[in-house]
């Protein structure tokens, strides 16, 4: 008995682990290929089908196309693992083609329902419907004589075990055709039509019961999608009758988060933050978590990443990387793929990502670092601190009696040469003294002598020979009978060297006069420079006061009836960034052109939003300038007719951008033409 117990565990846990393995997903397309949806054919062919391949299909999924009209086919299955069985499945897409006339949509989902059945069962399921929803069954069918309510009671049973099933459906509605009269499973006349105008219940011309006079010669169709995707709980998603507003129409449908990767990772160590934006397109409240980052079969995340993006909005998901430690250093192309929980498809779901790998780097030590790491750096921050402070410390305290000699020698130099400064008449006039000349020659050989004092104590003299000196000068200051009677005795003594000291130090102040002067024009011819510098305009100021900002608001007249699509061309840019810089413009409408979250991006060097705005009218396309700072060389701040024009454009740190705006044809619809147009 402990032994059954034993081998039924070990059966559980390797079912489990079966399911745990199974990767990818199973997508697969129910198309409806009757005739009513010819209009809609091409478009579906050439946008919708490929755009669902390379946004939505990932490698380790495997593709399934089912198609029906008066009967079904399962016309693709190709399991995904390269780039060229993505293009394997486009290709296949050409090979299609409406010839049915009827409709048999119970049929196809009575197919869908059993051929799923038959697939492995721990691999998710995704299915979506392209129908315009018209059930018309050929007599041969099945459910040719069901009644209404059979109709809708099979549909309530799909529609259960569909649920039960836990089955990611989506449903893409295609227009009604031309020239029917379409009624629900109740005898209600629908209320969608080619021009999507609502019937008002309340006019008696436009009864949702009563068809109209005209509609009595036209064939009546039953619309049960509406029934189908109420009991589904889905929204249908309804195709843009416009061949150009399908561009985005995939994203809506699916609802994919949008993620930006950053271009350049730069110099990384091999464990790094990687910055990730992404955008939530749904209605609905977001909850992502990241549960590996694959380079090619390595799985490099760190630990698990959480986030909640609001509908609408944007955010930051910061995942650590760890590179293994075989990782060779250097320049590379990392490639990095995107897991998610409940197997979350966003678009892109892969990058490759230049970076250059390096041993150590500190931003990315203080991103990911630990608190250890943390504690270890203040520490030695700490202990830097404490030695820079001893250092200053004993600089300053290593000889206080010659510094404190010093100043003090400072302060009096200062003091006296202030008082040489004056005139010599204002002099005053010492006991014992002839006349101001003689109190100006004492008081000039007294700061010659102090001058002299100075230069000694500052060629390393003896510390206390100094303080003396200053001691027995300071004495005569305060008593000016004191020193005259030292002054006398000395004149006496050397009468003819004081005279000749005299004399030499008004040559030396008259040449102290002199050059104080020069010094003093010099300075002021230095000030009338660079007064002439700073009052300069920069050439961007005298443009920014020639033109003024166009009226953002103004309104754009229609010239034309026709879409056109644009490119942004910008020098030196890449240009390889999918169709960020690529939109299609209606008549009247304007499109913003700058940094940041413009429509058009110039993303080479930093710029605001929405410096200048492209407008269309139907014919012609015209540059708005909103913020003329940005536009140095421009004299008007509408350049019309402005596709194909190099314009010029001035960031805040002078660094000038040339781009164009050009007309974008895709080259898909270029191979097209060349295609159809070769003659057999």
């Amino acid at each position: 008995m402990p032994r059954m117990k034993k081998i039924i565990a070990l059966l559980i846990a390797c079912a489990g682990l079966s399911g745990l393995f199974a990767s990818g997903a199973d997508i697969v397309v129910l198309m409806d290929a009757s005739g009513s949806i010819l209009p809609w054919f091409e478009q579906i062919n050439n946008r919708v089908l490929p755009d669902i391949t390379r946004k939505f299909i990932r490698e380790g999924d495997t593709f399934h196309l089912i198609s029906f009209n008066s009967r079904v086919n399962l016309e693709i299955v190709q399991p995904i693992r390269s780039e060229s069985d993505v293009s394997r499945v486009v290709s296949r897409f050409m090979l299609l083609y409406p010839i049915g006339q009827n409709s048999d949509f119970l049929s196809g989902l009575q197919y869908t329902w059993q051929y799923i059945n038959t697939l492995e069962q721990t691999r998710k399921k995704i299915v979506i419907f392209i129908s315009d929803g018209i059930f018309n069954p050929t007599a041969a069918s099945q459910f040719f004589s069901y009644t209404p309510d059979q109709v809708q009671q099979e549909l309530h049973s799909y529609a259960k075990q569909i649920r039960g099933a836990g089955w990611d459906v989506y449903y893409i509605k295609l227009p009604f055709p031309d020239n029917v009269t379409v009624v629900q499973l109740d005898g209600s006349k629908s209320t969608e039509t080619r021009t999507a105008k609502p019937i008002d219940a309340t006019n008696p011309e436009d009864s949702v019961d009563t068809p109209d006079a005209s509609d009595t010669n036209k064939p009546v169709f039953v619309d049960i999608s509406s029934d189908f995707t109420r009991e589904l709980a889905i929204q249908r998603s309804q195709l843009p009758e416009n061949p150009e507003d399908a561009i985005n129409f995939v994203d809506t449908v699916l609802s994919l988060p949008r993620v930006t990767f950053p271009e350049n990772l730069g110099k990384r160590s091999k464990e790094f933050a990687l910055p990730l934006k992404i955008e939530n397109p749904s209605s609905d409240a977001l909850y992502l978590e990241l549960a590996g980052i694959h380079n090619y079969q390595t799985n490099v995340l760190a630990k698990r990443a959480f986030v909640r993006i609001p509908p609408g909005k944007t955010r930051t998901l910061k995942p650590i990387i760890r590179l293994p430690d075989t990782t060779v250093l250097g320049t590379q192309q990392l490639q990095l793929r995107l897991l998610f929980t409940d197997d979350i498809r966003v678009d892109p779901q892969t990058a490759t990502l230049p970076v250059q790998i390096i041993s150590f780097s500190f931003t990315d030590f203080i991103r990911t670092g630990s608190t250890v790491a943390y504690v270890i750096v203040l520490i030695l921050l700490a202990i830097i601190l404490i030695l820079i402070l001893f250092v200053f410390i004993f600089h300053h305290t290593q000889h206080p009696a010659s510094r404190a000699l010093a100043v003090s020698m400072d302060k009096i130099s200062t003091s006296e040469a202030e008082h040489n400064a004056k005139p010599l008449t204002s002099a005053p006039v010492y006991p014992g003294s002839s006349s101001a000349s003689d109190n100006s020659n004492i008081l000039s050989g007294f700061a010659k002598t102090k001058q002299d004092t100075v230069l000694v104590t500052r060629d390393n003299q003896q510390k206390r020979q100094g303080i003396d000196i200053l001691e027995n000068y300071r004495s005569p200051v305060q008593d000016h009978s004191s020193f005259l009677s030292q002054f006398e005795k000395k004149s006496e003594v050397q009468p003819k060297t004081m005279v000749a000291d005299n004399a030499q130090h008004t040559r030396e102040q008259e040449a102290d006069i002199i050059r104080s002067e020069a010094a003093k024009r010099m300075r002021i011819q230095q000030a009338e420079r660079l007064s002439v510098l700073a009052s300069a305009v920069p050439a961007h100021d005298i443009h920014k006061s020639l033109i003024q900002a166009a009226d953002p608001n103004e309104h754009i007249p229609v010239r034309n009836n026709a879409n056109m699509m644009f490119e942004l061309y910008v020098r030196y840019q890449n240009p390889h960034i999918g169709k960020r810089n690529i939109h299609i413009m209606k008549p009247g409408s304007r499109l913003s052109v700058g940094g940041k979250n413009s429509a058009f991006l110039i993303f080479l060097v930093p710029f605001p939003h929405r410096i200048a705005d492209i407008r269309f009218d139907g014919s012609q396309c015209s540059l708005a300038i909103l913020k003329p700072e940005y536009f140095p060389y421009e004299t008007n701040n509408i350049i019309e007719n402005c596709v194909g024009r190099e314009i010029t454009a001035v960031s805040d740190k002078d660094y000038e951008i040339v781009f164009t705006i050009k007309e974008y044809e895709d080259p898909v619809i270029k191979l097209n033409r060349l295609l159809n147009s070769i003659k057999y």
